[in-house]
């Protein structure tokens, strides 16, 4: 314990404790101990690294003695060019993926699968404007003649929140952006009209339609999720061609030695 006060180290190659060849040294605890610690803490705080790294390394012999190395050996070099593979595929999709998606692609996926996907639970389709306190009138009246465009305009020109046309949400789901309170007093029913003011602004939001468990899913539900699945498709495109261009430059260079066919 003098030894591990500092007092009597000598360098930071000096070996605190030794089992076999293996050593723990100064060097490996030396920043474990704060600076102006009292020599009492430095002993405590050397003690107790120590202690656990002679656990530790008792514990990984006696693993190494019970331990199959072979098949060990075996995973540990798997695992290693599985990550090698990975790293590999990153530096390919970092360079060349575009990961750009246009409207057009989005509605033709969706219009290829929306038969497959379907809502779990209810859904509804709710048009949604902040509108501000000197405009209520005006805006309630274009909301009554549904004049969306107007609306969608006038929101645009004030800067304002608005979500019309496609803006649906799954009960008890809230979207961001419109205030929760205005879903407290809503009839979850067609047609369905609430306005109130939140934060010196009229918050207007109707029920437009409401979709039932089994309906196929809207692209504004399952939007995220297309563009995964685009995603997806063109990374794996990209690293089969990857692939098939390493296997045709091999077989062109008589790389590959085949011996037989019959497969």
């Amino acid at each position: 314990m003098l030894f591990c006060s500092c007092k009597g180290i000598q360098s930071e190659n000096d070996v605190l404790v030794q089992i076999g060849n293996e050593k723990l040294t100064f060097a490996e605890v030396d920043n474990l101990i704060p600076k102006n610690s009292n020599p009492q803490d430095s002993i405590n705080i050397v003690q107790h690294r120590v202690d656990q790294w002679i656990k530790e390394t008792l514990f990984k012999k006696e693993a190494l003695n019970n331990v199959n190395a072979s098949s060990l050996d075996k995973q540990v070099e798997d695992y290693r060019q599985s990550l090698i593979i990975h790293h590999y595929e990153n530096k390919i999709l970092t360079e060349s993926l575009d990961s750009t998606i246009t409207k057009e692609e989005i509605q033709s996926i969706y219009n290829n699968t929306k038969q497959d996907l379907k809502l779990n639970e209810p859904a509804y389709l709710i048009f949604y404007s902040e509108v501000l306190p000197d405009d209520y009138k005006t805006i309630a009246d274009k909301w009554k003649d549904s004049k969306w465009d107007e609306i969608e305009e006038y929101a645009i020109a004030n800067n304002l929140n608005a979500r019309i046309r496609d803006t649906l949400i799954l009960i008890p789901g809230i979207n961001e952006g419109i205030p929760s309170i205005l879903y407290d007093n809503i009839k979850w029913a067609r047609g369905h009209f609430g306005a109130k003011k939140v934060d010196e602004k009229w918050h207007f939001l109707q029920v437009m339609k409401r979709l039932k468990p089994g309906s196929s899913a809207p692209l504004s539900v399952i939007k995220d999720k297309l563009e995964k699945l685009i995603l997806h498709k063109r990374r794996k495109e990209l690293i089969n061609k990857e692939k098939t261009r390493l296997y045709d430059k091999a077989i062109s260079k008589n790389s590959v030695v085949i011996y037989s066919k019959k497969f």
